[in-house]
């Protein structure tokens, strides 16, 4: 929080570059979550779970998960508010591709053998 307390986007396009490059930085966190099978958050170890129950990949999982609580947001400030409060466009972007960000280096740039190739003591 600290190296993002003074970024102020300027405008709308700035704005989306932020919430591309928050959403990559996510996916790393997950991805490294993920690798090392330590203990996850909750959010992830849910997803984890259910991927894993019902034979799906945890991106595509992540996203339905992910779409799944920004829609009840939606609908619980529907209710409380009669309003739309606290979920834009951002929300629902970081929703549907985080989960694709995370497949991506999961599959194809976070392999284990890199990661190896990173941190020697787990050969």
């Amino acid at each position: 929080m600290a190296l993002a307390a003074e970024l102020h986007p300027s405008n709308y396009g700035m704005a989306l570059a932020i919430l591309l490059v928050g959403c990559f930085v996510q996916s790393v966190g997950v991805v490294l979550e993920i690798k090392p099978k330590v203990v996850m958050m909750s959010a992830e170890a849910f997803v984890k779970y259910a991927s894993q129950r019902y034979n799906k990949e945890f991106g595509q999982f992540k996203v339905y998960f992910d779409v799944t609580l920004v829609t009840l947001a939606v609908l619980l400030s529907l209710v409380f508010t009669r309003n739309i409060e606290g979920v834009r466009e951002g929300s629902l972007i970081a929703a549907c591709i985080t989960g694709y960000i995370v497949t991506f280096l999961n599959k194809r740039v976070m392999t284990r053998k890199m990661l190896r190739k990173l941190v020697p003591v787990l050969k």
